[in-house]
């Protein structure tokens, strides 16, 4: 679409268009994104705590609607969301290995 190609940045716009082979890591409450959101803080306060309910929701509502409309020529793909507090989990053993 003219004047949508930004949207390709981001996960959420470009994920669904994706037919080669993929593995999704998300982290529903991405530490990164929710701390520049927030301030670059653990969301503390009643608002900021919704706010990052509502977008570990959403992230966790793009992992599944990808998961459910995978079609057979898409490959194998795979999508690992939990909802925890962290970024660049693939960088770190954190939460595999203790």
């Amino acid at each position: 679409n003219r004047g949508a190609q930004w949207k390709c940045i981001f996960g959420q716009y470009r994920m669904p268009h994706v037919r080669t082979p993929y593995l999704l890591v998300a982290s529903e409450y991405d530490s990164f994104q929710l701390s520049t959101a927030v301030g670059w803080k653990t969301p503390k306060s009643t608002g900021e705590k919704l706010y990052a309910s509502e977008f570990a929701k959403k992230t966790a509502a793009l992992a599944e609607s990808l998961r459910a409309n995978w079609t057979s020529t898409d490959g194998p793909n795979a999508v690992y969301s939990w909802a925890c507090y962290c970024h660049a989990q693939t960088m770190t053993n954190q939460g595999f290995d203790s």
